[in-house]
């Protein structure tokens, strides 16, 4: 069985950087990329192509906050593994990079009418999301697997498209990743 831990979301620029609402939007964002690759990784499970059981992140999570992973108590892939009680872990970690701060953000909403991602194809907040995918094996103690990937979505696409982006191509180079059986 494989978990996915809530992914590392490490947010760049911006003057709000050490402020507790920014803390709190990485986080937010953490959980988002979190469901959505777990809500992928399904998908993939229904349709026979993920060739491992995934486990609920709901029962991740409450394990994680029960051994003080949260407020930085575990730091091994191994102990993280052994507490979820899982063959494997897959971690994440996107680093979005901002161009402007949320205000310098909303004043260019404001000025041009609305979001500009669906004039452009794309935002002034985020030029890019860079990802490493790892697939950690327990009993071999060691990364089975990696994957780094750059998007160009970021803060103002949703979870969704940039997981299903970088998904799309990653799984099909997993160890995990099979064709349906005819």
């Amino acid at each position: 069985m494989m978990a996915i831990i809530p992914p590392e979301v490490s947010i760049q620029g911006g003057n709000e950087r050490n402020s507790d609402a920014f803390r709190d939007q990485e986080r937010r964002e953490s959980l988002n990329y979190q469901q959505r690759i777990y809500t992928w990784m399904l998908m993939g499970k229904t349709q026979k192509r993920i060739l491992v059981d995934i486990q609920r992140i709901q029962d991740t999570n409450l394990l994680l906050e029960e051994a003080g992973y949260f407020e930085g108590k575990m730091a091994s892939p191994n102990e993280i593994a052994e507490v979820l009680g899982v063959d494997a872990i897959l971690t994440a970690h996107f680093k979005l990079k901002r161009k402007m701060t949320d205000s310098e953000a909303k004043t260019f909403d404001f000025l041009i009418g609305g979001g500009p991602a669906q004039r452009y194809g794309g935002t002034p907040y985020s030029s890019n999301t860079k990802v490493t995918l790892e697939l950690y094996d327990q009993e071999l103690s060691k990364v089975l697997w990696q994957y780094d990937a750059k998007l160009p979505r970021g803060m103002r696409s949703a979870a969704s498209r940039v997981v299903d982006d970088l998904m799309e191509t990653a799984t099909k180079k997993s160890p995990y990743y099979g064709y349906p059986k005819k």
